[in-house]
């Protein structure tokens, strides 16, 4: 796939002319797609035949069976995660018809859950910012003021993000389709194509707009699609009350803004561009005039954001609602016609992160509900004695394990439905002050996932450019995660306790 059909893609737009067969019913692949969800069907009806362990009820030990059928379809993938979602509540709903602890009002409630009308709102005010041109305008104004140099233009990368972050829950359509192909055409203007010539300042660009994405994504609960969903799970089993978009931004913002704005200085470090001197002032230029004057709706969207991030940032204090806004935000791109009906419609990464998003809150929800998370917590407590060890080294292991056990998920979504759940317990009880264990494990969730080049949507579109080799991917990957992870313990524990949390 080509650079820009991949950004396009990452944009949740279509590259290739659609598929114009009516007669879908028997796609090739069924035979093969059944298989995978026959064994994920197995792996459940096994621990079904388990008996429950002692603590536990039947019914959430049943409830857990089908759980783990779930994770397993998410990462066997034998259909999308929607389908995989209307699947398995509707089959729990009919094995656990009857019973008083599990209802398919609750393994619906997730589609009910404030959070996933959050990232679901956002989504569409991200793919405004794609189909007004308003994303490109502000690269490009960065670019003419500031990026005479090759460390400039990474700087520019990480502020472009920055900017756009706390609107897009999809780092794929922010970076892959916003600021990626923006950064990738100044490369070409520069004569760096992926190549002999991928050193002059193409290479460095490609990794330092791929880490801005990652940390931009720990500073804000809408800036990726799966935080909310991480932060749910550690805050349910830390006993916390629900984190506020405000709250979560302010205990990110110092070590998130340390670790977004070291990127394009490590990055120089570790792969040193060529080139020293960069014509902003012509490129920059150039991509405004391509744009031509601010239009109407760019006008109206620049207005509602700020207004927004304004009512997020203070509605704590007064008493509004964060999911409230989002959502009135999107209804006003609508009355103002800065979105279509018909554009929210055919944004289908929003709909499809929606259905799989609500599904899987209501499944953990339910499993919380009958008692799971607490058994599982009472069970590490009594076989993984860590009482005596200092809260910090407790975090250092888990913030090495989160990153290692990376490397074997390409899904953040599935990290946080199976990995965390038991990490979070750990923390919890080896005495860890509960705020700094959520924004610690939640942090490293985002940034331990840059490791590899399959770890999430974003990763294959840059590395598919062909820029950087898969050795030199890993290597530097793991090395920014490492020293994003210092900075977290360094920066991060005194943060929290200026502000009280310890």
């Amino acid at each position: 796939m080509s650079t820009d059909a991949a950004a396009r893609t990452a944009a949740g737009q279509n590259p290739t002319p659609p598929d114009t067969r009516t007669d879908n019913s028997n796609p090739p692949d069924l035979g093969k797609r059944l298989i995978k969800l026959g064994i994920c069907a197995a792996i459940t009806l096994l621990l079904i035949l388990i008996p429950a362990p002692a603590g536990l009820t039947p019914v959430a030990w049943r409830l857990f069976a089908l759980y783990i059928g779930v994770l397993a379809a998410l990462m066997m993938r034998p259909f999308p995660e929607p389908v995989i979602f209307f699947f398995a509540i509707g089959t729990t709903g009919v094995l656990l018809s009857g019973n008083e602890d599990v209802s398919v009002k609750d393994l619906l409630g997730g589609y009910a859950d404030p959070t996933a009308w959050l990232v679901f709102s956002a989504f569409f005010i991200g793919t405004a910012f794609a189909i007004t041109g308003l994303g490109k305008r502000i690269a490009y104004l960065l670019i003419r003021a500031v990026g005479s140099t090759p460390l400039r233009l990474g700087f520019v990368a990480c502020l472009t993000d920055l900017i756009l972050a706390p609107a897009t829950p999809s780092n794929a359509a922010r970076t892959g389709g916003i600021t990626y192909p923006i950064m990738r055409n100044v490369a070409s203007a520069l004569d760096s194509e992926p190549g002999p010539k991928g050193r002059r300042i193409g290479r460095y660009l490609t990794m330092t707009t791929y880490y801005a994405s990652f940390a931009t994504s720990t500073l804000f609960l809408t800036a990726i699609a799966f935080l909310p969903l991480t932060v749910k799970v550690i805050q349910e089993g830390l006993g916390l009350e629900p984190v506020t978009w405000m709250q979560y931004t302010t205990y990110a913002l110092v070590p998130g803004l340390v670790m977004l704005f070291i990127v394009p200085v490590a990055v120089k470090i570790m792969d040193p561009p060529e080139l020293e001197k960069v014509d902003n002032k012509a490129i920059g230029q150039k991509g405004l005039d391509d744009l031509g004057p601010m239009s109407r709706r760019e006008k109206w969207l620049l207005g509602l954001f700020i207004a927004a991030i304004l009512t997020w940032a203070i509605g704590s204090f007064i008493g509004i609602n964060a999911n409230a806004v989002a959502i009135m935000f999107v209804g006003m791109l609508l009355i103002t016609g800065v979105m279509s009906w018909q554009d929210m419609v055919n944004d289908k990464p929003a709909w499809t992160t929606f259905m799989w998003y609500g599904g899987i809150i209501g499944l953990i929800g339910t499993l919380s509900n009958v008692g799971f998370f607490a058994w599982l917590g009472d069970l590490i407590a009594r076989y993984i004695n860590l009482s005596g060890w200092p809260w910090v080294l407790v975090m250092i292991v888990l913030v090495v394990v989160v990153i290692a056990s990376r490397y074997f998920f390409a899904s953040g979504v599935v990290y946080a439905g199976s990995v965390l759940p038991i990490l979070v317990a750990i923390a919890a009880a080896a005495g860890v002050p509960a705020w700094p264990a959520l924004m610690l494990l939640a942090m490293v969730s985002i940034y331990g996932g840059q490791v590899t080049h399959y770890s999430g949507t974003l990763s294959p579109v840059l590395f598919g450019t062909g820029y950087v080799s898969q050795q030199r991917w890993w290597a530097m990957s793991l090395a920014m995660a490492l020293i994003w992870a210092v900075i977290s313990f360094v920066v991060g524990i005194p943060w929290w306790a200026a502000l009280g949390l310890l």
